[in-house]
C-alpha cells in the first residue's frame, strides 16, 4: 500500500512563498489571535481560586440587591416629592 507523499516546506520557503509585507502592514493571522486568546484565558483560568470565585459571586449578589434597594428608595422619595404641593 503506497502512501501518498505531501512535500513540506523549510522555513526559507515558506517565508519566499508568502509575500512580504512591509512592517507597517503586517496583521496577525487568525490562528495567532485565536492561540493568543487561548493562552490568555487558560492563564486567568489557571490561577482563580474557588475563594476568589465565591467572592465574586457574593460581591455581585450584594451590589445588585443595594442597587435595587436604592432604586426602590429613590422611586418612594419621587413620588412624595411629586405629591408634596409647592409651599
Amino acid at each position: 500500500m503506497e502512501r501518498d507523499f505531501i512535500p513540506v516546506m523549510n522555513c526559507h520557503e515558506f517565508l519566499n512563498s508568502n509575500k512580504q509585507k512591509k512592517m507597517s502592514e503586517q496583521s496577525y493571522t487568525t490562528g495567532t489571535k485565536m492561540g493568543t486568546l487561548a493562552g490568555t484565558l487558560t492563564i486567568i483560568l489557571a490561577n482563580i481560586t474557588k475563594a476568589d470565585l465565591l467572592k465574586t459571586i457574593i460581591l455581585a449578589a450584594l451590589g445588585a440587591l443595594v442597587s435595587f434597594v436604592v432604586s426602590l428608595l429613590l422611586k418612594n422619595v419621587m413620588k412624595r416629592w411629586k405629591r408634596k404641593p409647592p409651599v
